[in-house]
């Protein structure tokens, strides 16, 4: 007698889970990719105003950027912060969405999906690093033993490269939700529709029809020649 393996006695609840296991709407593809580009637009709007604040703050000899005028700087570090808080819903919403990719066996298809995953992480490490690190500048909480606006610098630069890449790759191997091709006039669909479309009007029906609805009275059929 054969001893099956331990693992197939195991139960349901304990088996690890499959992409197709997760049939919940909200992991569907249309809403990762719309919450991919609102999450990337508020990467760029972040990395952009970073950039300001941080030329504002130690500014370059070829690149000379004044404080003025003052409406104009407390806009951008406003939008930043702004922005910034909304980040971390968008990021949490995005991490629900997609978790059953990690799932997906294998793990690894080839170099360009390891490259692919890898930039995913350096993608979510550093804007979660980003989040947390600026909400507590925001606060004034420097629990962090080094310098805020060195790292968060060093950090915006890699998530933006990060973003790049994935975009990239994701643009290239990845394709959208497919569309249903258009029906030709050969397609049996449409033969089909045709052949089982509403019947023509006959001569002999025209007791149920318009004019005969509710009658049981049957016109002749050819005329007889007395009524020619």
């Amino acid at each position: 007698m054969v001893n099956r393996p331990l693992l197939s006695n195991r139960p349901s609840w304990l088996r690890i889970p499959e992409p197709g296991d997760f049939r919940s709407p909200v992991h569907d593809e249309r809403v990762v990719a719309r919450l991919g580009l609102f999450l990337g637009a508020a990467i760029l709007i972040l990395f952009v105003t970073g950039l300001i604040s941080h030329l504002h703050q130690h500014p370059v000899s070829w690149l000379p950027f004044y404080p003025e005028p003052v409406w104009a700087y407390r806009l951008n570090q406003g939008l930043h912060v702004a922005v910034g808080f909304a980040t971390l819903p968008l990021v949490l919403a995005k991490l629900y969405t997609v978790y059953p990719q990690f799932f997906v066996r294998p793990p690894l298809t080839g170099p360009l999906h390891a490259l692919e995953r890898g930039s995913v992480g350096v993608l979510v490490a550093s804007t979660v690093f980003q989040i947390v690190t600026g909400i507590l500048n925001v606060f004034k909480l420097y629990v962090f033993g080094f310098s805020f606006t060195t790292v968060h610098y060093a950090t915006a630069w890699l998530a933006f490269g990060a973003a790049l890449v994935h975009v990239g790759i994701s643009s290239r191997c990845c394709s959208g939700p497919s569309r249903p091709e258009p029906a030709t006039s050969t397609s049996p669909t449409r033969t089909s529709a045709r052949r089982t479309g509403p019947p023509r009007w006959s001569p002999a029906r025209a007791g149920t029809g318009r004019r005969g609805a509710g009658s049981s009275r049957r016109w002749p059929w050819p005329p007889s020649p007395s009524r020619r």
